[in-house]
């Protein structure tokens, strides 16, 4: 989110605006950058110096402007200070009508094309009736008393699991990793 007041220097702006896509290679097709605000310079301005070098500038550092049309009524004129800049050219930018200032709202359209990972494996552990009659004869014979004066929550929960992996250890169970896992 950037602003610009309309008396600052605008070869500051100027010099940020390339250092953030600098910092930011917009080559990575897994990220989209986004930058918006106002930044006082209309950009319907058709031939001015600023809008001239702020569309160069965007278009040097693979950026465009999602943004089009008066950002900002008054009574005698309309102009675009308000931008979103994206790296994604399917971004889509909106104008909002707000009642909060002479300014529109302005808002951006993400397309998402993430497709959802999911592990390739699952592990599960084997309970039959065999397995957990061992457990259970393991774990009488620990020391229970010893919990009782100090209780040592880890300590406990390390002789559970430590019979759990001798009588029953985890294995992988394959699945199609393509469909999603119902939630129990």
């Amino acid at each position: 989110m950037v602003y610009r007041p309309p008396t600052s220097d605008v070869e500051v702006f100027f010099t940020k605006l390339e250092e953030i896509a600098t910092k930011n290679p917009v080559n990575n097709k897994a990220k989209t950058i986004l930058v918006g605000g106002d930044i006082n310079i209309d950009l319907l301005k058709q031939e001015h110096t600023y809008t001239d070098r702020f569309n160069e500038t965007i278009q040097r550092v693979s950026l465009s402007n999602a943004v089009s049309g008066v950002t900002r009524q008054s009574a005698h004129s309309g102009t675009q200070l308000d931008t979103i800049l994206s790296s994604s050219t399917s971004t889509k930018g909106y104008r909002l009508l707000t009642d909060i200032s002479d300014h529109l709202g302005v808002a951006a359209e993400i397309p998402w094309h993430h497709k959802a990972e999911y592990p390739t494996k699952k592990w599960a552990r084997s309970l039959h009736k065999e397995n957990l009659m061992k457990i259970r004869e393991a774990l009488s014979q620990v020391q229970w008393d010893s919990f009782k004066e100090k209780p040592k929550i880890n300590t406990l929960q390390k002789q559970i699991k430590e019979k759990l992996n001798q009588f029953a250890p985890k294995r992988p169970v394959k699945y199609n990793a393509n469909v999603r896992p119902k939630k129990a």
